[in-house]
């Protein structure tokens, strides 16, 4: 069996306190968090540190941010929580991740700046931009919405497309 040599975790404190980890990638898939392996296990980097702290946490309790920085390990800023707590945070702090108010939908439909600056503008995902320019999210809201772009043609003709699916499956000979 390889041994495994396991990346040493280094941050830096911010003014706030926060200690923001700058070796380990932030990874995508779990909500711009540091990720790590423990016990050939993915692990939160933030939770293994509530843990090496404070102890075990609890089966179906999070490990919340008093300082909302996913890139923060500082213990004195993790704290346990529900979902329903996590949520409350949320909302008594004034942040509103992914709700976009009726009027920004239709900021969003009106506007012809590309789908990564307004996904920057209004903090959602470029994902989020483009289900509202397509009517998938929040269609009740209405507006103009802008028509499916089909990617990797340069023109809409049918005889294009036969043309090229041709060409595709002559190289598979």
């Amino acid at each position: 069996m390889r041994h495994r040599r396991y990346k040493p975790v280094r941050f830096n404190i911010t003014e706030q306190g926060c200690w923001e980890v700058y070796t380990h990638n932030i990874h995508g898939l779990a909500g711009g968090y540091i990720i790590v392996y423990r016990k050939n296990k993915c692990i939160r980097l933030h939770r293994a540190m509530y843990e090496l702290f404070n102890g075990s946490i609890p089966e179906g309790i999070l490990v919340c941010h008093h300082c909302d920085n996913p890139k923060c390990i500082n213990p004195d800023h993790l704290f346990l929580g529900t979902h329903e707590d996590n949520m409350r945070d949320m909302v008594m702090k004034g942040r509103k991740i992914g709700k976009l108010t009726k009027e920004q939908v239709l900021e969003i439909r009106a506007s012809k700046e590309n789908a990564k600056i307004l996904a920057k503008k209004y903090k959602v995902s470029k994902t989020t931009i483009y289900e509202i320019w397509h009517g998938k999210y929040r269609s009740a809201v209405g507006g103009k919405r802008r028509p499916i772009e089909k990617r990797g043609w340069s023109g809409d003709s049918e005889g294009h497309r036969k043309s090229a699916n041709i060409r595709w499956l002559k190289g598979r000979d």
